[in-house]
């Protein structure tokens, strides 16, 4: 195989791909959240409201004061994951002391993942929240 047919090949599974990945489907105003891919980015939707997890999205769990605890802190350790990555990414090829930044903040934002996930769950079982309060 000549090396055009191989990049032609590559650019077709990566079209393939890149189109299998996009879709429209829009979740119902049920109540529930869900964890869904809005713009490449992991985000919440609730009740046909979409935002992204680097956002404060405790308004999306005013249903449950747990719930809200969660969301606040999963945007609190994503928040301050982020930035000791981004410092410890800085710091590494200048200095070589960035690695301890970077190993917190990457423990940090996982535990953030964490955190949004139980609040997504925390909301999902309140039945104040499955009524669609707010």
């Amino acid at each position: 195989m000549t090396r055009r047919a191989i990049r032609v090949l590559i650019a077709l599974s990566m079209l393939v791909v890149g189109t299998g990945c996009a879709t429209s489907y829009k979740p119902p105003a049920d109540g529930r959240a869900r964890l869904v891919i809005r713009g490449g980015a992991l985000s919440v939707h609730r009740n046909d409201v979409v935002q992204a997890i680097n956002q404060d999205m405790t308004g999306l769990f005013a249903c449950d004061e747990q719930a809200q605890a969660f969301a606040a802190s999963a945007f609190d350790d994503l928040s301050s994951g982020q930035a000791l990555v981004f410092l410890g990414a800085l710091l590494t090829p200048a200095f070589g002391i960035g690695i301890p930044f970077l190993v917190v903040g990457i423990n940090r934002q996982q535990t953030g993942l964490a955190s949004i996930t139980d609040a997504v769950n925390r909301s999902n079982d309140s039945p104040r929240c499955r009524k669609g309060a707010p």
